[in-house]
């Protein structure tokens, strides 16, 4: 993103444009377990909508959770069975941690005239929603591509409305200050790219 770029050019340009990765084991880590509940949250919000969430008992949504999880382990170990037993746990225990994720969302979802449109919805050239195009004072131009987490669209007087969101599992505060300076602008280009070149059922949409 673009904090990883302002911090280490390289680094980034390792990351994204060779796709490098360092070689690790098949094993329970922070970074795994975020991926796993963002696949969580887009598969559920995917197939039941968001005031359908409100329709589930907790209960239910976590027998949903458990069998997403499991089939992602399938996808990614072969044998989940495999994994090391403390592995095994924390992983499928996040399945209870989501029911209480998806809860909360729906919550949110039942007073709010937003629904989600989109999970996981890449910004890039090419894809229904291509980036916005910067050109510097040198005439370099800089796309900034990504993946949005979820986008929300609401039809409301004429007119349809988008937002952006991004699921963080540590609290987050909007600072003027950051943005001014150019930090964490990463949402604020990806609802710019969404208002300014959507198309489909983003068409028109404003912020």
């Amino acid at each position: 993103n673009v904090n990883k770029y302002f911090s280490c050019p390289f680094s980034y340009f390792c990351y994204t444009g060779l796709h490098l990765r360092a070689r690790k084991k098949a094993d329970y880590s922070s970074l795994e377990a975020g991926n796993l509940l963002h696949h969580l949250l887009s598969e559920m919000i995917l197939r039941h909508g968001g005031k359908g969430l409100g329709e589930l008992s907790i209960k239910q949504l976590e027998s949903e959770s458990r069998q997403i999880v499991d089939d992602y382990l399938k996808d990614c170990v072969g044998d989940p069975d495999k994994l090391q037993k403390r592995s095994q746990y924390l992983f499928r225990n996040l399945a209870h941690r989501a029911s209480y994720i998806l809860k909360q969302l729906a919550d949110e979802f039942a007073q709010s005239e937003f629904e989600p449109l989109y999970c996981e919805l890449p910004i890039r050239k090419g894809s229904e929603v291509p980036p916005v195009v910067f050109e510097t004072d040198e005439g370099i131009r800089l796309s900034i591509e990504g993946i949005v987490d979820r986008v929300d669209v609401m039809e409301k007087n004429g007119r349809r409305y988008a937002r952006v969101i991004d699921y963080k599992s540590g609290g987050q505060k909007f600072s003027f200050t950051e943005m001014y300076y150019g930090l964490k602008l990463q949402m604020l280009l990806y609802l710019l790219s969404i208002c300014e070149n959507g198309s489909g059922k983003l068409k028109d949409a404003v912020p």
